[in-house]
């Protein structure tokens, strides 16, 4: 592409700099979108919402069914074992998270009581629990 100088213009720098601006940014934006794209694997927006669409449906009749207690087991399947075995398999998942979160505001807790601990020390002239850890050796 060329750029040309408009003949009405007086200002020969600040104009072709801005557009050259925007081109590359629409360029920048461009490439992103298409990156996208292929990471989301070029899924047809209409077949997702389908998709989704017929499991909030789906979702929406077994509500109904168990509210009105007509839920009836396919053949071969038993559907109660499969919602305790879902149902085990979100407690222990929360418990995991529970207990990383209980560990990690721990650690946090045990990080801002050394911290403080060492503010208070350095700030009343007392030697550092690593200085005295050093003399203990």
């Amino acid at each position: 592409m060329r750029w040309s100088r408009s003949p009405r213009s007086s200002c020969s720098c600040s104009r072709p700099t801005q557009d050259i601006q925007l081109i590359q940014a629409f360029e920048a934006g461009t490439r992103s979108l298409q990156s996208l794209n292929q990471i989301a694997g070029k899924h047809d927006p209409d077949a997702i919402f389908d998709q989704w669409k017929d499991e909030v449906l789906k979702a929406n009749e077994l509500e109904s069914a168990l509210a009105a207690n007509q839920l009836v087991p396919d053949e071969g399947e038993d559907v109660q074992s499969d919602l305790e075995a879902e149902l085990d398999a979100l407690v222990r998942e929360q418990e995991e998270v529970s207990q990383e979160d209980l560990e990690l505001s721990a650690a946090f807790g045990r990080a801002s009581i050394s911290d403080e601990a060492q503010s208070f020390s350095t700030r009343q002239g007392l030697p550092s629990q690593t200085t005295l850890a050093r003399h203990q050796c």
